[in-house]
């Protein structure tokens, strides 16, 4: 998958993340498409799972510096202080925000970064927000 439309989600019916193409049908409606499935006939359809809106982020395109991918509402550690990813609507970017200031996540190397959590399940590892 090409990971500049990829995007995260907990599942509705078990928590469970997943990570696929996110599509919003009828403004109440939040699925994330994970790929095909093939039928004991040899068709593929389209394999989903309904997400838990408020648990949506967008991959930022970028990888921490274990490889792993980076989503918003992912929470970091960099040169020991903690962040958290968000989408920065003015400017149209993924920013990192710390307790008193933010970085553009375009100007934080990935070698300098690691994902340690996400503010869904991991609210305590920010405990000023």
């Amino acid at each position: 998958m090409n990971n500049r439309f990829l995007f995260r989600g907990k599942r509705a019916d078990n928590g469970e993340w997943v990570e696929g193409y996110y599509v919003c049908l009828n403004k109440n409606c939040h699925l994330i498409y994970t790929g095909y499935a093939e039928t004991d006939c040899g068709y593929y359809y389209p394999e989903y799972h309904k997400v838990i809106p408020e648990t949506i982020g967008q991959c930022t395109g970028m990888t921490d510096k274990n490889g792993k991918m980076i989503f918003e509402g992912d929470i970091i550690k960099h040169d020991g202080e903690y962040g958290k990813i968000v989408y920065y609507d003015r400017r149209m970017m993924f920013i990192i925000v710390f307790e008193s200031s933010w970085a553009d996540c375009n100007h934080v190397a990935d070698y300098e970064i690691e994902a340690i959590g996400n503010i869904h399940d991991n609210p305590e590892l920010l405990d000023w927000r």
